[in-house]
């Protein structure tokens, strides 16, 4: 109604961003103040929260005519309301959703920089390494019901990253890949060094594949030589096999207390 109505464009704009805002805050204060009315409340919130994808629509029609630019910041308030709002709820669902809006942040940015699907495999690597490293360093955080869910989710999204990566791995490039690669090893080392100890061995799989696949492909990148790009990885797996008999009593240690199928 606000978009289509002979108004000027900028109050036509306001309209539908103070109707989501309404909706929104309303929600927020009738939660926190009236617990009787907390279903009711999560509704008006919720209302808000749908409307952010029209209001960016409204943030592109009528005032910045710049797709991948109002993308962005439409992606960046609205990953904020959903944060914001999953603390305050305490909404599993509200808090998975925003997940939503965190990665077409990521898509946003990598088409802002110009930089295609690749930035967003690495933009939401590094920002799961470093969430999970804070959360690992600060347990008291994933009191934060959004962060929780976020170090959760990409316990899955991050292998679905990896298999994503590699099947689009002509389109990404050696160079690209062989960062990615390396940006997954830095997320099972972090995982590896202060994460759950029944999960320890199949983090190790991960840091020393991504490791070795990363390496290797750098090797190829730097020398375009297939010959040197084997030798890389023989010589990685050769110092991980050292590396392996000399830790070997804390590994096997590691592997009889993985949460993975066929162990003890």
């Amino acid at each position: 109604l606000f978009i289509g109505i002979s108004i000027p464009e900028q109050a036509r704009f306001a309209g539908v961003a103070a109707l989501a805002a309404l909706f929104y805050a309303s929600g927020l204060v009738i939660h926190s103040r009236k617990k009787a009315l907390r279903p009711a409340a999560v509704a008006f919130t919720g209302t808000g929260l749908a409307l952010i994808p029209v209001v960016g629509l409204a943030f592109y029609t009528l005032i910045l005519p710049d797709p991948v630019l109002a993308w962005l910041i439409t992606s960046v308030a609205g990953t904020a309301a959903f944060a914001y709002a999953a603390a305050r709820l305490e909404s599993r669902v509200v808090s998975y959703l925003a997940l939503t809006f965190l990665l077409s942040t990521a898509l946003a940015s990598g088409a802002t920089l110009r930089s295609g699907i690749v930035w967003y495999f690495i933009c939401t690597v590094l920002l799961a390494t470093l969430i999970s490293l804070a959360a690992i360093r600060k347990p008291g955080w994933l009191l934060n019901i959004y962060l929780e869910a976020f170090v959760t989710s990409h316990r899955f999204l991050v292998p679905a990253t990896a298999a994503a990566a590699v099947l689009t791995a002509p389109d990404l490039g050696a160079g690209p890949l062989a960062l990615l690669f390396l940006a997954f090893a830095a997320y099972y080392g972090v995982l590896l060094w202060q994460g759950p100890q029944n999960q320890a061995l199949l983090h190790s799989y991960g840091l020393r594949s991504a490791a070795t696949a990363g390496f290797a492909i750098l090797t190829f990148r730097l020398t375009d030589s297939w010959q040197a790009t084997l030798l890389a990885a023989a010589v990685l797996l050769g110092a991980q096999t050292g590396l392996l008999f000399i830790g070997r009593e804390r590994y096997l240690q590691s592997a009889a207390g993985a949460d993975l199928p066929g162990t003890a």
